[in-house]
């Protein structure tokens, strides 16, 4: 639905319950599209709109919800745990990880994050 609503350029459903700063901006449709892929949090107002009315304690699995990449890796990681295995993820998107660091700290799993380089010049100075 979103997805449509992107490729379409419909700002009017794109815009529901959405106010000032929190509208999707569609210069760039295609990184767009490549940020709902990923997660649907990942465009502006998007979190807000599906978190209005949910409770605190159903944060989590609406967040898994939104996301067959995050139902994947919610339904994996367990299996993975039980074998022993260890999870290395990467991704070019910053806000990707900031999303699964929530998923991972919410889940009581272990998180182990190397320094930005910002945070590695910072400390040379």
């Amino acid at each position: 639905q979103y997805y449509r609503a992107i490729l379409d350029r419909n700002r009017g459903f794109l815009n529901k319950g959405c106010k000032g700063a929190n509208v999707p901006n569609l210069i760039n449709v295609m990184m767009q599209l490549r940020k709902l892929c990923n997660h649907p949090y990942l465009i502006e107002g998007m979190e807000d709109r599906h978190q209005a009315d949910v409770p605190p304690d159903q944060y989590l699995p609406q967040m898994v919800k939104a996301s067959g990449k995050l139902v994947f890796l919610d339904k994996l990681l367990p299996r993975l745990k039980e074998g022993g295995h260890r999870v290395l993820i990467f991704s070019q998107m910053v806000r990707v990880l900031d999303i699964l660091e929530t998923y991972l700290v919410h889940k009581g799993c272990l998180l182990y994050t190397s320094p930005s380089p910002r945070d590695m010049r910072r400390s040379r100075m």
